[in-house]
């Protein structure tokens, strides 16, 4: 498995049949959080800089990754043209691409369980980023000028929202209870998670490496 902010087209190097997964975001909501995650991120390559950043500056910096990004990757083009909002709607229809929504997330993780045959797709959260205001909190102008920013992201998303709903819509019945159950799980696996988290940081280095070590070797088996 590869995985991080990787554009479409990679298959074309491989030997093998790939699959791409991917979770489309409000890209107004994207930019926000990922603004404020640079800022708690001293190691993010992009720290130094943003930090004398407003995020209305941040907004229109003219950086890949605050402008059309998600159409710059999934059309495999890292442009933000036209021709690279068709080739990235095109793209998420392709049978071997299976995508979701950040917004409808426990929805997206039971598709993907469904569609590629996971056993199990519970989760606890990582990476949230605590210092964020809410979308209502950010001054209207500086919302006006992220959509500016990611017009074409914006109609992709709309665009992945409505296969989203049609996709789900063939579910069947049984997938609201589905998607109960993953969140109930989530949430006990989730505290169960931080509990031991906070155990390990409490833990000498050594101690930390034999207890990653051991659960590796169980989780193996």
């Amino acid at each position: 498995m590869l995985q991080g902010h990787v554009p479409f087209g990679l298959h074309k190097q491989m030997t093998v049949p790939v699959n791409y997964i991917t979770m489309l975001r409000d890209p107004v909501e994207r930019v926000i959080s990922l603004y404020y995650w640079i800022l708690e991120t001293r190691a993010d390559p992009l720290y130094k800089i943003v930090k004398g950043m407003s995020l209305s500056n941040f907004a229109d910096s003219g950086f890949a990754i605050a402008s059309n990004y998600q159409t710059r990757l999934i059309s495999g083009l890292m442009n933000d043209s036209g021709e690279a909002l068709e080739a990235a709607k095109y793209n998420l229809g392709l049978p071997d691409t299976i995508f979701g929504l950040t917004e409808r997330f426990d929805e997206s993780l039971i598709l993907f369980r469904n569609h590629l045959g996971w056993k199990s797709v519970i989760y606890a959260k990582r990476n949230v980023t605590r210092s964020r205001p809410n979308r209502q909190e950010v001054a209207e102008e500086v919302i006006r000028l992220i959509e500016n920013h990611n017009g074409l992201d914006i109609e992709l998303y709309n665009f992945a929202k409505r296969r989203f709903e049609e996709i789900i819509s063939k579910q069947g019945p049984s997938l609201p209870r589905e998607v109960r159950k993953l969140q109930r799980l989530s949430q006990i696996y989730g505290k169960f998670s931080e509990g031991l988290n906070t155990v390990r940081r409490a833990l000498p280095p050594q101690v930390r490496a034999s207890l990653r070590k051991g659960l590796r070797i169980f989780r193996d088996h």
